[in-house]
């Protein structure tokens, strides 16, 4: 058996995919896989296949949907056997996989080889172990939906196109890992350290028109739907495609090219609500929310957080947006807003999804070494600006 989570999920024996059958088991395999090995809790499947609204047989679907699968890799498995694949324990369920039957694996332990090599001075090896590793991309994990743990598989094959495409510009042998860095841009529309790779990628294979129109194309992206400038990296890539004898002067006959290593950079991210363009009133409100923040600060060094209270339709969000665009200046890593309804007993998915699209937004703003670990990612740490809103109540800023 393989089984494949670099793209649309997939089973296959002896070379022959297998059918999974509906989106839910599908959904169910692509997670168990992404987690490569480790166990997944019920409730995190519960909450992929439902969100906020699972139906009170959920539990008994899950297993009903686990034993399919199970029977799909393993027709002749006896009734209620755990089977040699997919096992469940105290902790959930996970696939029990190596990097010779998950893709995923495999292309971690490419990686790792390449690295070695690269560390080891072995180039040519080096660049040979990460183009096996990308061939085993064939787009974003699963091509399921929205989950941080595909967000997460999705940022790592990033991370190994970009070292490969850094490691081909050295050599001089940038067509190799061109066509995969273009696809994988193309679904990562909003990662700058990606897209300052397949720059300098396109200028080195002669592509600078193309280069500088995807520049141009990027800019206008993160202007319009995160309020950002291009990061120093992304500029200075951009810099070396209009002069490329500038940025890389040619060496003496006989030494190796070197490119300019990645370097790591901070795009901000900046998505409050527009603030209003004349507010008027609240005077007494805005001045001691500003007075308790600043002394707070002063005296405390902690995370302040503020609520604001009252009766619906009486101008709470209002009152908090214009408080964050004032508070902003004090909050340089950024602002993202978290729009947040009452939640029943039962249904802290929705929260949960809401703190998931936050960490994915810093994944896609904050750089290449951003690393989330663990089974559940119920948090996000940074310093920002959150704007929450529940019914009958708004949080000012908080940090």
């Amino acid at each position: 058996m393989r089984f494949e989570v670099l793209g649309t999920v997939r089973a296959l024996r002896d070379g022959t995919e297998l059918d999974l059958g509906a989106r839910q088991p599908r959904l169910i395999l692509t997670l168990l896989l992404a987690n490569a090995g480790r166990a997944v809790g019920l409730a995190d499947i519960v909450d992929l296949l439902w969100g906020d609204r699972p139906p009170r047989s959920a539990v008994n679907v899950v297993h009903r949907y686990v034993g399919a699968l199970r029977r799909t890799f393993e027709p002749d498995l006896p009734p209620r056997a755990t089977g040699r694949w997919l096992v469940g324990d105290a902790a959930g369920y996970r696939m029990r996989v190596g990097p010779d039957d998950l893709d995923l694996l495999r292309l971690r332990t490419l990686a790792e080889q390449a690295r070695s090599d690269e560390s080891a001075g072995r180039l040519p090896e080096a660049l040979a172990a990460y183009e096996t590793a990308l061939a085993l991309w064939r787009g974003p994990c699963g091509a399921a939906g929205d989950h941080l743990a595909f967000d997460l598989v999705d940022h790592e094959c990033a991370d190994v196109a970009r070292t490969a495409a850094a490691l081909a510009l050295r050599l001089g042998s940038v067509r190799s890992v061109l066509p995969v860095l273009r696809r994988m841009a193309e679904h990562r529309r909003l990662d700058e350290a990606l897209h300052s790779q397949l720059l300098l990628t396109l200028c080195a294979d002669g592509h600078q028109a193309e280069a500088i129109a995807l520049y141009q194309t990027l800019r206008m992206r993160l202007t319009e739907e995160l309020g950002v400038d291009p990061g120093e990296e992304l500029r200075d890539a951009y810099r070396s495609v209009l002069d490329p004898n500038a940025a890389e002067p040619v060496p003496p006959s006989g030494q190796l090219r070197i490119s300019r290593l990645p370097v790591t950079t901070l795009v901000l991210p900046a998505q409050l609500p527009p603030d209003l363009p004349y507010f008027t009133g609240r005077d007494d409100v805005r001045n001691e929310v500003l007075d308790l923040v600043d002394d707070h600060g002063r005296t405390q060094g902690s995370m302040p957080i503020l609520a604001v209270d009252g009766l619906p339709g009486i101008g709470k969000t209002s009152v908090a947006v214009h408080l964050a665009h004032q508070l902003a200046p004090a909050y340089p890593d950024g602002r993202l807003p978290r729009a947040r309804r009452a939640v029943e007993p039962g249904q802290q998915s929705a929260r949960t999804r809401s703190l998931h699209r936050l960490a994915g937004a810093f994944l896609h703003t904050r750089g290449p070494d951003i690393r989330l670990r663990g089974q559940s990612h119920h948090a996000v740490a940074d310093s920002g600006i959150r704007l929450d809103e529940s019914t009958g109540r708004r949080s000012a800023p908080t940090r």
